[in-house]
């Protein structure tokens, strides 16, 4: 039966009933030399309500420092199958950063949960969070997925000389003498200089870090 109306390249149907559920959908194409059939598309209409997830943990507004575990949980209901088991549910956890995400886990199913730990090495961007995925599935196949950020406590930190001119370096480039830098509280930062410099005519020798460090050492991104 050829449907009124219905010659663009995809097709909407306003809504659908029970009595609808197997129906097969082609569509035909046609030139000057003929016209042929595609494959078959089936529709299934379901009876029910979709599932309805929820991640207890972590909570809303969460935050994380670098060398966190992060412990996440959830459970599901649904209208017509009541409380849904665990093998219902699939995890994912994904690392942003910026506009781009890694996969951090799964995505694994038959778990009420799980964990993962916070890199203390890796990415220094302070525009980086975490976002965890649960989906649950009903007995006909109906899922819902729904999601939980979690983002860094993040401080800033300053790089300088009692020396103006002297050349410093932050994660192995040339900074800015002083350089303030703003990153994700525990990650790992690598801060160097030269033994010798000379400025402005005269030679000037490395003595110490505030902290005592060495020459070249990495720190942790200070909370304060």
């Amino acid at each position: 039966i050829n449907i009124p109306g219905a010659v663009s390249k995809s097709l909407s149907i306003g809504s659908a009933s029970l009595a609808d559920n197997g129906a097969v959908y082609r569509v035909a194409v046609s030139n000057a030399f003929g016209s042929i059939l595609s494959a078959g598309a089936t529709l299934s209409v379901i009876a029910g309500h979709r599932p309805l997830p929820v991640i207890t943990l972590p909570l809303e507004g969460g935050t994380y420092i670098a060398g966190n575990q992060i412990q996440f949980s959830g459970s599901a209901t649904d209208a017509e199958d009541g409380v849904l088991p665990i093998g219902s549910l699939t995890w994912k956890v994904l690392f942003h950063h910026d506009a781009h995400a890694h996969p951090v886990l799964g995505p694994f199913s038959g778990a009420a949960g799980g964990t993962f730990t916070v890199p203390t090495v890796g990415e220094t961007s302070p525009d980086t969070w975490f976002r965890i995925h649960l989906t649950a599935i009903d007995s006909t196949g109906l899922t819902t997925e729904i999601t939980r950020d979690i983002f860094p406590e993040t401080s800033s930190f300053t790089l300088t000389s009692n020396v103006p001119g002297i050349v410093l370096s932050l994660d192995g480039s040339p900074v800015s003498n002083p350089s303030t830098t703003t990153g994700v509280v525990g990650m790992a930062r690598s801060i160097s200089t030269a033994a010798t410099q000379v400025v402005n005519g005269r030679e000037f020798q490395f003595v110490r870090w505030s902290d005592g460090g060495a020459i070249a050492h990495t720190i942790a991104t200070p909370a304060s």
